[in-house]
């Protein structure tokens, strides 16, 4: 044969530096023998690029990767070769992209409210662009979906510290970015920091009061999330109290998402101090709660603006006029609210409902100088302009509040003359903007003073919708959000004033992705490669610059799926598509300028089918699986149908014994199978496999694979013995080393990996505290390789294997064995051997902080140890001093049981390292520590708040609480004092209080008031840094001994509910006033019990003395209605009765002198008698008698009406409430019972049967044991 001339590369590819998502191309030339055929492919990293990846696309020389990521950075080697000789050039492809997830990402720390996350980086994860800093990102068990960016820190950092919540478990992971964008994240899921609970850091915020609704108070305060509850049971607290009053009422609402609170007060625009405090199961916040001053409802002002006309001393315009009126008295009482100023209003005669307007006339020295309400000779006067010219006008004034309109006044006629004509005086100017963004065209005009200018604007002629959520029309000015290529068009902007008008247009011109190419057709279909064709005109480009065109096609296989199969230049206006066999293709195309990819040109209708031919390739990834004994199981990568070529696509299965001649052929026809088990009933046997691929045809022409595989592996025969204790290494809290003889390794009783060596083997250490194998079952893997943890690795000695094992269980009885193991079973368990670790000492605990800090001591609490790892004693603290970068000696306490600890003999104004240690017999544990600085001792100290006040009959437990106010240091002792109600003298508790914040005064008298605060110090006295502080004073009541008052027949009984006796007990003679009790009520405050007089027809109210009634009083008496239930709501110091001859239930204010204003709250009933408050709950209960007898309930509004309870009762008088135990209670005259349920009618039971004379029926009842909802008292 003639010489042949060599295969050389005539152009090399090119170095390629890009950005991610941008497509790489490297062209390759090449010349050979013209006897020869020129071939190429290509090499990324030495291994052959497959070109069935849709993003890779190999023609002649070039080889073209789409949508580039870090993941294609490589060299890539251009190989042209004729089949004979080749030559090869390589070109580097680096692609700048967002940088790679950060990894060994860690919690280093988990406080009670900072984390410390770390984290590695290398510079060769930076993809080609300077790293400029990482972001730490968490989410939170209330929002696992939702990550927050909680910090971001130079390129240089490696760690940061996070600031926490209480009682949240956080996540979180950490992302780098640099200039191309931010990269992945390296998560840390399996990691959390579990903070623990505290009080809420600040109560919520933009509290206010809203009075549009009269007789009520409306108070809104702004929501707090999740995040910031910081333990369980979170609630607003809200405390309600006049402004000149000592009725005080304590609410709380336990949705978090409520942010309002309507509270019934039948006042008009009264003053209330308002504090809305937020709180947990741990108490409020430590931060002072700041009080408001707010107001219930306004209403209508009763009084009407007089003599209201225009003013002769100008002139009415086409558009404007003067007007002067009497001024009106503005106190509250008239007002019925806040003075704001007048209203003007105005209209055209006869047509007022379609013409009204109204102008606000603010009486304020602030407001538009135009409109502001003037004083002059007992006279107010304003002036309004845009009023309609060459119009016949109608006007009043009436005098306005915040939210209401008086009646209006005196109504005037007048006509206003003919203005001037309408100008555009600032144009609209033409615009050229990129689609996505905001447009806005503005114009300006004048028209004659006495009209109203007026602007609408049109779209090619056509006005426009400002219906559409994307347009907004203010003024003169016309916005347009999101624009895109549809909006371009031309704008007019027509100003008016209803007689004449002008008009201007600018021109938008919005930059967005090309139209979609038309006339697109299928040039040629054949049967490897289709040319399509299409059209494109310039004035599609929407004003950028055409940069080039994308070809995609679907088929029949994946109609759903487009691919992208060329990309060509703007030029271009066809392409030639490489196709397959067998396969119906349709195709669209897009073209694309700067701005971005434009919609598609289709051509559903115009199709290529391609000829059948035999398959391109075998499948891939060809193995075996060896987790099924006596199975030889395969495994490949299917093939997708494009591939497939022709009908009848199979798979076809070839298996050899490696040393026999047995031979199998099988096929499989389902593509979507990647799997075949074959039984050979044989344990780890090696097979020589091939897989290829084939249709109708016949196979592929590709030269198939072979590889060797292995039937499953079984359980190892051989079972390790002699398994011991090493005597040479004692047995510690957490680790042991163990020992035994080694097994025969050969394939037949030891199935390993392919191509093991014998000595090679793997085993399992088990071990279980005795008695609890299931639950405490560890397996610690031992390979036989020098390349894993020194720790871990098996060792070889005389005869012998052994290895430590470590993170055993301290303190327990354990029980463990030893298997061997190969790739997928474990053989039988050696003997079992039996050992004890000792005790250890303990983990750290989990959480440490200083809550309060003072000049001299820092109160310091801690969570317990997450492991004991034996019997904990105690803890010890050990602090030292910190001055800069030096740290001072170490000082350590004695040993404290309570993880609570008052630590004192500081130093002012010092740095801390402070330590805490869980113990055990065996010694200290790994120590938690935190830093924090003591206070100045020249500082103001902490005014203690007094959280809960709790009396019983003869004590009273105080909490308090010390609130972290910059610049304050907490007192260093605490301690009770108090006084009897009346007294000027305090009492002291002797014992001081330093580490838990809580007392309890013993020995008080029952039934009586006191006074109680807290005490707080600092420093010595005499000394300059001495402080003292006192809380606020709270005054609390102890308790009476629980007790009913029932009234039957014509006196007064009770009955001692301690004893839950049925005895009667006389609780009264009898007074004039009382001559047939009907219904019975209690104020616990005042001691006065109300009753109702059947035969009298009134109220009456008395002092209770012990067990006298004094200072009888009748406070309501009216002989047309017939009273007999009756309740008092000691919020508002109300009663509300019912009236069974008007049917109806009625209220009435103790608070004015002269008590006859009443009310209608309900009506429409039955025949009720008895009445119950539930003020915790704004409710009221009744009793009805008409049969079906029945309990009712309803808003204290008389809102929401519902039975409750209407079985099993026949004749319901009294009823009453026990609002600690949250039960309602009452009397059935007919069954001679007190029966009680829930608030909702529910678990109901009868708490007393008795009996009397038949003409002394059971009426009344209440409950009396000093305690109401809501009262601070």
């Amino acid at each position: 044969m003639n010489h042949l001339d060599k295969t050389r590369i005539t152009s090399v590819p090119l170095d390629l530096e890009l950005i991610h998502g941008n497509q790489a191309t490297f062209w390759c030339v090449a010349s050979t023998d013209v006897r020869t055929t020129l071939r190429y492919k290509w090499l990324r990293n030495g291994v052959e690029v497959d070109d069935a990846d849709p993003r890779v696309n190999i023609e002649e020389g070039s080889l073209t990767i789409l949508n580039i990521s870090s993941k294609d950075t490589a060299n890539y080697t251009c190989v042209a070769h004729n089949g004979i000789d080749n030559d090869t050039a390589t070109a580097k492809l680096q692609v700048q992209a967002p940088p790679a997830a950060p990894y060994n990402v860690v919690l280093t720390a988990c406080y009670a409210n900072s984390a410390i996350v770390e984290w590695s980086f290398d510079k060769t994860q930076e993809n080609y662009s300077p790293l400029q800093g990482f972001i730490v990102e968490y989410n939170t068990s209330f929002m696992p979906n939702e990550w927050v960016v909680s910090a971001r820190t130079s390129s240089h950092s490696r760690s940061t510290e996070i600031k926490l919540s209480h009682w949240v478990t956080y996540s979180f992971r950490v992302k780098a970015f640099n200039e191309i964008g931010v990269g992945e994240a390296g998560d840390i899921y399996s990691v959390v920091c579990r903070t623990p609970p505290g009080r809420p850091d600040r109560h919520p915020r933009n509290v206010q009061t809203v009075g549009g609704k009269p007789n009520f108070l409306v108070i809104e305060w702004e929501t707090m999330p999740q995040i910031e509850h910081n333990a369980p049971d979170f609630f607003y607290g809200i405390e309600v109290k006049e402004k000149d009053g000592d009725s005080l009422m304590n609410l709380r609402e336990h949705d978090y998402t409520v942010g309002r609170l309507e509270i019934y007060t039948d006042t008009i625009y009264q003053p209330y101090i308002i504090r809305v405090r937020a709180g947990n199961r741990l108490g409020q916040s430590f931060i002072q709660a700041m009080s408001i001053i707010g107001y219930s409802g306004e209403a209508a002002p009763s009084v009407v603006p007089t003599n209201f006309e225009l003013d002769t001393e100008m002139n009415v315009t086409a558009t404007s006029a003067r007007f002067r009126w009497d001024p009106v008295i503005t106190t509250t009482g008239v007002m019925n609210g806040k003075y704001k100023g007048y209203k003007i209003r105005y209209w055209k005669r006869n047509q007022r409902e379609a013409s009204l307007r109204e102008v606000f006339i603010p009486d304020s020295v602030e407001a538009n100088m135009k409109q502001r309400l003037r004083h002059a000779d007992n006279k107010v006067w304003a002036e309004i302009h845009n009023l309609p010219s060459d119009s016949d006008i109608e006007a009043d004034v009436v005098v306005v509040n915040t939210y209401f309109s008086s009646e209006g006044s005196n109504t005037i006629n007048f006509s206003t003359p003919e203005g001037d004509k309408t100008r555009i005086t600032s144009v609209p100017l033409d615009l050229e903007l990129i689609h996505g963004n905001e447009a806005t065209f503005w114009c300006g005009a004048s028209t004659d003073l006495r009209t109203t200018l007026r602007y609408k604007w049109l779209r090619n002629g056509v006005e426009i919708d400002d219906a559409d959520s994307r347009v907004n029309i203010e003024e003169g000015s016309l916005t347009i959000l999101n624009i895109s290529s549809k909006d371009t068009a031309n704008y007019t902007c027509v100003a008016h004033n209803g007689i004449d008008n002008d008009t201007a247009t600018a021109k938008l011109q919005v930059q967005a992705p090309p139209a979609a190419p038309y006339n697109v057709v299928l040039a040629a279909c054949y049967a490897n490669r289709a040319i399509v064709e299409w059209s494109f005109d310039k004035t599609q480009e929407n004003y950028s610059p055409l940069q080039g065109f994308i070809v995609e096609y679907n088929t029949s296989f994946t109609p759903n799926e487009w691919v992208v199969s060329a990309r060509t230049s703007s030029h271009s206006r066809s392409t030639e598509i490489k196709l397959s066999h067998w396969v119906t293709y349709s195709f669209r195309v897009k073209a694309i300028n700067k701005i971005g990819v434009g919609e598609a040109g289709d051509i559903y209708s115009v199709v290529c089918r391609t000829p059948p031919g035999r398959p391109d390739r075998h499948p891939r990834n060809v193995q075996t699986v060896g987790g099924e004994p006596k199975f030889l199981v395969i495994e490949w990568e299917t093939m997708p149908q494009i591939e497939h070529n022709a009908p009848d696509f199979f798979y076809g299965i070839e298996v050899k014994e490696k040393d026999g001649d047995s031979l199998m052929n099988l096929r499989e026809h389902d593509y979507t199978v990647g799997r075949l088990e074959i039984y050979t009933d044989t344990i780890y046997q090696p097979y020589i496999i091939r897989v290829r691929a084939g249709n109708r045809l016949g196979q592929s022409s590709i030269q198939v694979m072979s590889i060797n595989g292995y039937s499953g592996e079984a359980a190892p025969s051989v079972v390790p013995t002699n398994f011991e204790l090493d005597t040479e290494m004692n047995v510690t809290a957490t680790s042991a080393r163990f020992r035994w003889d080694p097994v025969i390794t050969t394939t037949g009783a030891m199935p390993l990996y392919p191509n093991c060596v014998d000595d090679v083997n793997h085993w399992i250490i088990r071990y279980w505290k005795r008695n609890q194998r299931e639950a405490s079952l560890r397996e610690v893997f031992i390979p036989d390789s020098t390349d894993v943890s020194i720790k871990q690795r098996l060792r070889h000695a005389d005869n012998n294997v052994w290895t430590e094992v470590h993170n055993l269980p301290s303190d327990s009885d354990i029980e463990a064995d030893v298997v061997v193991v190969n790739t997928y079973f474990s053989s039988e368990g050696s003997n079992t051997i039996n050992f004890s670790t000792p005790e250890g000492v303990p983990s750290p605990v989990e959480y440490f902080n200083a809550p309060y800090r003072g000049s001299v001591h820092l109160l310091l609490e801690w969570g317990e140890p997450k492991e004991s790892n034996g019997h904990l004693i105690g803890y010890q603290v050990g602090y030292m001093k910190i001055d800069g970068l030096e740290f001072g000696d170490l000082e350590i306490s004695e040993i404290v049981t309570k993880r609570r600890m008052f630590l004192g003999g500081l130093t002012p104004d010092t740095m801390y390292r402070v330590h805490v240690w869980g113990l055990t017999k065996e010694g200290r544990g790994k120590d938690f520590f935190l830093e924090t600085r003591t206070a100045e001792d020249t500082s103001d100290i902490a005014r203690p708040v007094i959280d809960y006040v709790v009396p019983t009959i003869t004590t009273v437990n105080v909490t308090w609480n010390i609130p972290d106010i910059k610049g304050v240091r907490a007192g260093a002792y605490y301690f009770l004092e108090y006084r009897e109600l009346g007294n000027t003298d305090w009492d002291r508790v002797i014992e001081e209080e330093r580490e838990s914040f809580w007392q309890e005064i013993k020995g008080l008298e029952s039934g009586t008031s006191y006074q109680v605060r807290v005490a707080t110090r600092a420093g010595q006295p005499g000394n300059p840094s001495y402080r003292e502080e006192v809380s606020d004073i709270r005054m609390f009541t102890t308790t009476y001994k629980a007790f009913l008052l029932l009234s039957q027949g014509k006196s007064m009984k009770r009955v001692d509910m301690a004893t839950a006796s049925s005895r009667l007990v006389s609780f009264t003679e009898k007074k004039k006033n009382m001559m047939r009790p009907v219904s019975l009520t209690f104020n616990v405050r005042n001691n006065i019990v109300f009753w109702v007089d059947k035969r009298s027809k009134s109220i009456n109210m008395a002092t209770i003395e012990g067990l006298q009634l004094l200072s009888a009083l009748r406070i309501y008496q009216d002989y047309n209605s017939s009273v007999v239930g009756m309740a008092y709501d000691w919020v508002h110091n109300a009663i509300y009765w019912i009236d069974s001859s008007r049917k109806a239930i009625r209220v009435m204010t103790l608070a004015r002198e002269d008590r006859k204003y009443t009310t209608t709250v309900l009506d429409a009933m039955g025949k009720p008698r008895a009445i119950a408050l539930d003020i915790q709950d704004r409710y009221i209960y009744w009793t009805d008698r008409k049969k079906p007898a029945m309990i009712g309930r309803c808003g204290m509004d008389g809102s929401n009406r519902s039975t409750i309870i209407d079985s099993d009762i026949t004749l319901p008088n009294g009823l009453t409430i026990d609002h600690a135990e949250r039960r309602l209670f009452w009397t059935d005259a007919k069954r001679d019972t007190v029966s009680s349920s829930d608030m909702d009618g529910g678990n109901r039971k009868v708490v007393i049967r008795m009996s009397g004379p038949p003409d002394e029926l059971m009426f009344g009842i209440t409950m009396f044991q000093g305690y109401i909802p809501g009262d601070i008292a």
